[in-house]
């Protein structure tokens, strides 16, 4: 998927967050929109959406990420990876 990159908000390495994806589990998961907007790069205006695990149309959101979030609380993830641990936010992003 152009334009994202991907994040699980975890700091599990991405070995141990795949062995979580092979058993099922699923974790919480930022798309980064990664488009330059009104000229602006997207380290000066990160925005991401985000959906809650539950799928809850109610619980979409794109907002604003602080870049010390992304570096202190989420782990770069490969988008493959990404669509298994959060299936929910892709159905959101592959819509609009």
């Amino acid at each position: 998927m152009k334009g994202f990159r991907f994040y699980a908000e975890s700091r599990l390495t991405v070995a141990k967050l795949t062995a979580r994806a092979n058993a099922g589990e699923r974790v919480e998961c930022l798309a980064l929109d990664i488009s330059e907007s009104d000229g602006r790069a997207w380290r000066y205006n990160p925005g991401a959406v985000s959906v809650a695990l539950t799928g809850d149309p109610g619980s979409l959101g794109y907002g604003v990420v602080s870049l010390e979030y992304l570096a202190k609380r989420c782990k770069r993830i490969p988008e493959p990876l990404a669509r298994r641990l959060h299936p929910e936010l892709f159905v959101y992003l592959e819509r609009e």
